[in-house]
């Protein structure tokens, strides 16, 4: 069996990032691949998602995580042809995370698609948890469910509301 050639992946991700742009320096994009893809796999899905010279340059969002922080490292080293991809929701360049509807999305966005409505309210609000089933928002996140507490200053059961030093 032939050991794979790790040189080639190597050199045909940085061909295809200086064939999206030219303007930067073959070393530097060597140097940002093997920071953002330091094994031979993740060297090798880049390779095969980027054998399209345009995907680096395309705001649609469509790039990998590992593609996005790849594109975010060359923009620092002097790419200025590549494009950070923009979150379709918010418009924003960030790192789209997360996927809905076949689109990636920010985790800010992806926060706001995954609201429910609570259970305690009735509100429609961005999640703060789920419990059994049931969702809530931040404000009514059901406290512990025992939380009634012995005094030992005065020997009563009840919720605690201040502890003192006594």
């Amino acid at each position: 069996m032939k050991a794979p050639d790790h040189d080639a992946t190597v050199s045909a991700v940085v061909g295809a990032i200086l064939a999206a742009d030219g303007s930067g320096q073959a070393g530097a994009a060597r140097d940002a691949v093997m920071e953002v893809a330091p094994d031979h796999r993740s060297r090798c899905r880049l390779q095969r998602e980027l054998s399209d010279a345009t995907t680096l340059r395309d705001r649609s969002g469509t790039l990998s995580v590992r593609a996005q922080l790849l594109v975010r490292e060359l923009r620092t080293r002097g790419f200025t042809e590549l494009t950070i991809p923009t979150c379709p929701r918010c418009d924003r360049e960030r790192l789209l995370t997360h996927t809905f509807d076949s689109n990636r999305v920010c985790d800010t966005c992806a926060r706001i698609l995954r609201a429910g409505q609570c259970s305690s309210c009735g509100e429609a609000e961005v999640v703060g948890r789920r419990r059994g089933g049931e969702v809530y928002c931040h404000s009514c996140i059901p406290v512990r469910r025992n939380p009634r507490r012995f005094c030992t200053s005065c020997g009563a059961t009840g919720v605690r509301i201040v502890r003192t030093t006594n």
